[in-house]
């Protein structure tokens, strides 16, 4: 999350949220073309190199995982595998494969296709993001026979079959990655109800359906072939432009409206307006750890005080996207609910911590210390804020005397600026079924080329994070990932500002829209009424 890594996402109300929506009793229509006016910019289609949250939504349409989940559901389903078993040494899950599935190009699905799709994602060749930081302590894949994979792992790995539901593990077709290489980003090959068409970048993706697919998961309501002919994946970044194709009939659904327009567009009969859960990490602020001044814990604290998340969903988001002070999302397992009570918005106490440290008030308001002014950089890249959380950010801080810089940074030079250490502030959002995400945020071992954008470095937590991902207990593991939240939070590593959650609003005559666990949009029951 990449994370972002998507635009930007009462527990029985959330679930319901989640659900199929605007069904009817009507039969479903077969036909019609969907257009999806999208917030963000794709990077890549392939599921293992992305790190664009917003990217991973398309993913589960034209790939197919090897088991599902449903939100608000931690049952595992099946997917492209119909049994599994952890072996007793808890180090290896053996998969049993459907026997009737093939690839777009007409590769069949078998164990080979699975091994292949696991040994390229740990290739460091492939350069995965989100993926390889998913498949965990990853060792081998046995083709036991046809159709029965034996994955290994150095050393017990609890969220495995969780994660294996995500679509950055989803199996891809040997022959097509052989075929394209580092091009198969733009000719994507997997086993999902639609197929790829075209992409041109920065305009738009197409997509048909598959028409030989019929083994669809019992988390869809048929197994069959998709009801659309088809969907348009338009890049539409900019807000007015993307709610006008929807008001206009150019575009069937369209995310992330206006806050401006939320209210008036659920008050509007032509439109649906639903939103999906997504668990994970929330839209966070990492401080960097490592580099002056952010590296005072008195900064960073400082910095916790002088937000008010409160404020920001009032004035930016009018109520669509809920405040939190969360590490991670209330619907995720492993929550601890009793972060969000440990920095309460307080000015004066920012500031009494950071005349403490050393930082005195200069002529202009900014404090200054050793001669040096309290300046951070913050490098901001979450697509579905378009930037706007930044300036307020930027108010409330200089309140207490911090000068937050604000610094726009695009694919592809983020993540190479954040890995070096450039920034002070970087933002980031994790849909992740599982605290697993914690480990991809904090976890030190995994170094400069991952997703510790605080390059956070605490042993304790480390140890902890390899102990949560070992624990099969689910009480113990919950225990151990209340523990990891509490440290980081001690350490004011990284400031909560929102809850994620996927906001769409759609034509009225959109039927059956659904949602992936992670809140992610499933066309394969969707269909247009006439």
């Amino acid at each position: 999350m990449s994370t972002r890594t998507i635009p930007s996402l009462l527990l029985a109300a959330l679930v319901l949220l989640a659900t199929p929506l605007l069904a009817s009793a009507q039969q479903p229509v077969q036909g019609g073309e969907l257009v999806f006016a999208a917030a963000a910019r794709i990077d890549s289609l392939d599921p293992h190199t992305t790190s664009f949250l917003a990217t991973r939504q398309i993913m589960n349409n034209i790939y197919d995982p090897l088991v599902r989940q449903k939100p608000g559901d931690p049952k595992i389903y099946p997917g492209l595998a119909t049994a599994w078993k952890l072996s007793d040494d808890r180090r290896s899950y053996v998969f049993t494969l459907r026997k009737d599935v093939k690839f777009h190009d007409g590769t069949p699905f078998n164990a080979a296709a699975v091994c292949f799709t696991f040994d390229r994602i740990v290739n460091p060749g492939t350069q995965a993001r989100v993926a390889r930081g998913t498949i965990g302590p990853y060792k081998s894949c046995d083709v036991v026979d046809e159709y029965t994979a034996k994955v290994n792992f150095s050393e017990p790995y609890a969220p495995f079959l969780s994660l294996a539901a995500l679509e950055v593990l989803a199996p891809i077709s040997p022959t097509a990655a052989r075929k394209y290489g580092a091009d198969f980003s733009r000719n994507p090959v997997g086993t999902g109800p639609f197929m790829f068409k075209e992409w041109i970048p920065q305009q738009h993706a197409k997509f048909v359906r598959n028409p030989d697919y019929k083994w669809g998961s019992p988390v869809y309501k048929h197994q069959g072939p998709a009801y659309l002919d088809g969907f348009v994946w338009k890049e539409v970044p900019e807000h007015v432009t993307r709610m006008g194709s929807l008001r206009g009939g150019e575009a069937h659904i369209a995310e992330a409206p206006p806050a401006t327009d939320y209210e008036a567009l659920r008050r509007d009969r032509r439109f649906f307006v639903t939103g999906s859960t997504v668990q994970g990490a929330p839209l966070l602020m990492h401080l960097n750890y490592k580099k002056f001044p952010t590296s005072e814990l008195a900064v960073r604290r400082a910095m916790q005080h002088a937000v008010d998340q409160d404020v920001i969903s009032r004035a930016l988001y009018k109520g669509m996207y809920e405040p939190t002070r969360d590490l991670l999302d209330p619907t995720t397992f492993g929550y601890d609910p009793s972060i969000k009570t440990m920095y309460a918005h307080d000015p004066g106490k920012a500031r009494e911590l950071l005349e403490a440290a050393g930082w005195k008030a200069g002529a202009d308001g900014i404090r200054v210390k050793d001669g040096k002014r309290l300046e951070l950089v913050f490098m901001m890249n979450f697509p579905f804020d378009a930037y706007t959380v930044g300036p307020l950010l930027q108010a409330q801080v200089r309140e207490v005397g911090i000068d937050l810089q604000l610094r726009k940074e695009a694919m592809p030079n983020y993540l190479p600026s954040i890995h070096k250490g450039l920034h002070h502030a970087a933002d980031s959002a994790w849909a992740y079924p599982d605290p697993q995400c914690l480990r991809q945020l904090y976890y030190a071992p995994f170094g400069a080329t991952a997703f510790n954008y605080a390059h956070y470095d605490n042993p304790e937590v480390d140890k902890l994070l390899d102990e949560g991902a070992q624990e099969f207990d689910a009480a113990r593991r919950a225990e151990i990932y209340k523990k990891v939240q509490k440290i980081v939070m001690t350490d004011a590593v990284s400031v909560p500002i929102r809850r994620l959650r996927g906001v769409f609003v759609g034509s009225s005559k959109v039927k059956d829209l659904a949602f992936s666990a992670v809140g992610f949009p499933l066309f394969h029951d969707t269909y247009i009424q006439k």
